[in-house]
């Protein structure tokens, strides 16, 4: 939906001092803008459920931990459940949050599995778990975030 308005701003007044510019009348000079508006429709969330995830996009989670989670989620679900490279092919996506002050990715606090316009969250999971010296293993980092993303959509297929 487009919709176009002519917006007026006020007017300016222009008069110059003779001596620079010899005899110039004063002027009022109305401003204007024209403005074209493009109004969005709020878009609901796509999917309220983890029930029927077949494809899933992993956005760039820090520490490489975004590789790990590929490699590990085509290694455990084996065709079930695909990782896509768009995000536009994806049934849900799977991003991570932990980044410092000024906006660099650090280690991860969470990984999260939300809807594709990013609207709500259908799952979400601490990444340091019980250990924090797993933080220093990716792997098993990522082998036990698809376990449990593993074990939620596996309780969303059963109804539960």
């Amino acid at each position: 939906m487009c919709s176009r308005n002519l917006i007026v701003l006020g007017t300016l007044s222009l008069s110059l001092p003779g001596s620079l510019w010899g005899e110039v009348p004063s002027a009022t000079v109305e401003v204007s803008r024209e403005v074209t508006a493009f109004v969005q429709q709020p878009q609901a969330p796509s999917r309220t459920s983890l029930k029927g995830i077949q494809k899933i996009y992993v956005e760039q989670i820090g520490r490489s931990l975004d590789q790990y989670i590929t490699a590990e989620l085509t290694r455990k679900f084996k065709g079930k459940v695909s990782v896509v490279l768009h995000a536009e092919d994806a049934d849900a996506i799977l991003i991570g949050a932990g980044r410092d002050y000024w906006g660099r990715m650090l280690w991860p606090g969470a990984v999260s599995l939300v809807d594709t316009n990013q609207r709500l969250v259908l799952w979400s999971s601490d990444v340091t778990g019980r250990y924090w010296r797993d933080i220093w293993r990716p792997d098993k980092v990522a082998e036990r975030l698809v376990r449990d993303l593993r074990k939620a959509l596996a309780e969303a297929e059963k109804g539960q």
